[in-house]
């Protein structure tokens, strides 16, 4: 048999080739380990971009949700001012008539006598009465109104 392969050139050139051979299988697997190691890097960062934007989302959706709910509250304000304001006029005109009403019974006191004179200090009593109740409550309403127009005031 012929042993020239075994001359130092031979074998050095096995022995390369053998390198050369171990230096691509050991780039090609670590070319991939790096590929696996990119892609698992690329779905650990989205995954965090993705509860980073389900957590910002959420926060905004409860910010939507206060500022429906802060807006379905001040519309129940505004309600409660117009149905406020419409009971102050409501007072201030039966205030207004009964005031006059009270100033007529008033005037008519000197012309009555006896048993109609007593009736009719009865009903001017009764009238001072419901005058009174009436500014109580118009007092109440402007009270109410006032702490209304403050809440929304302070709203915005």
């Amino acid at each position: 048999m012929n042993d020239s392969w075994k001359s130092p050139t031979t074998v050095i050139g096995i022995a390369g080739l053998i390198v050369s051979i171990c230096v691509n299988i050991y780039q090609f697997t670590s070319s991939e380990n790096k590929a696996k190691f990119e892609k698992e890097k690329y779905e650990r960062q989205m995954a965090l971009k993705k509860d980073k934007w389900a957590s910002e989302k959420k926060k905004l959706e409860e910010e939507v949700e206060k500022y429906k709910t802060q807006k379905k509250d001040n519309d129940l304000l505004r309600s409660d001012l117009k149905k406020v304001r419409k009971d102050i006029a409501i007072w201030e005109n039966a205030l207004f008539v009964d005031r006059l009403n009270l100033l007529r019974m008033r005037n008519k006191i000197p012309t009555e006598e006896g048993p109609l004179r007593d009736a009719a200090e009865k009903n001017i009593k009764l009238q001072e009465q419901m005058i009174a109740e009436k500014e109580r409550n118009l007092e109440a309403s402007i009270k109410r109104r006032s702490e209304i127009e403050a809440i929304l005031q302070k709203c915005g």
